[in-house]
């Protein structure tokens, strides 16, 4: 089990990465998609963003725009990431975690027991009726997939709608990564909104884009 310090950490950068949406802003509910939203401490170059530190680079998502939001956060000591989302339900975050700081023996325990801490530690206390759907390792690295039943980041109507979020986690440089992305359900997505496959492949597109 992760310690309480390490969890602290985390959570309350979860809890930066969504503090700027739809929901929360309140000219943005009121008028819409009106402008883009960059604060970070990282840089972004020719579409791919660097990390503060160069703990990771990554090729920065497709958002619709305006209404295109990329924070950052970084705790020297313990932790860093960025979050990329957009007014129709786009999310995509990555995060680490230094592994000296993970009571877990080896990196395959690490990575086996990432999803377990995605869900205790991150999903299930927010209050959503979050269920694993899929769980597999490929290559060393740890592909989870989890049901979001009203609890995207998309509002339609005033209410979140569906979306499954899928992560992969894996160990590099000393440090466990956590790549996470939404699929919501829209006009857009569907019914293919939650296909685990198509999931699956978004994320290994993701890992083409990271450094």
């Amino acid at each position: 089990m992760l310690n309480s310090k390490l969890l602290f950490v985390i959570l309350i950068g979860s809890f930066i990465f969504t503090g700027c949406t739809y929901k929360n802003d309140v000219l943005r509910k009121e008028l819409g998609s009106y402008r883009n939203y960059i604060d970070i401490t990282g840089t972004i170059k020719n579409e791919i963003y660097t990390s503060p530190n160069n703990v990771f680079s990554f090729k920065v998502p497709s958002l619709v725009k305006p209404g295109a939001r990329i924070k950052d956060y970084i705790n020297k000591d313990y932790n860093g990431g960025i979050s990329f989302t957009d007014d129709i339900g786009k999310l995509t975050r990555v995060e680490y975690v230094k592994k000296t700081i993970i009571p877990l023996k080896n990196d395959k325990e690490i990575v086996k027991n990432a999803g377990n801490f995605l869900y205790n530690s991150m999903y299930k206390p927010t209050g959503f009726d979050v269920k694993l759907l899929h769980s597999e390792i490929i290559n060393n690295k740890l592909f989870v997939i989890f049901d979001f039943p009203n609890g995207s980041t998309l509002f339609i109507n005033n209410k979140r709608t569906n979306a499954i979020r899928g992560s992969v986690c894996f160990i590099k440089n000393d440090n466990l990564f956590i790549i996470t992305k939404q699929s919501s359900e829209s006009l857009l997505t569907g019914s293919e909104y939650n296909n685990i496959s198509r999931m699956i492949k978004m994320l290994q597109n993701d890992l083409k884009g990271f450094n």
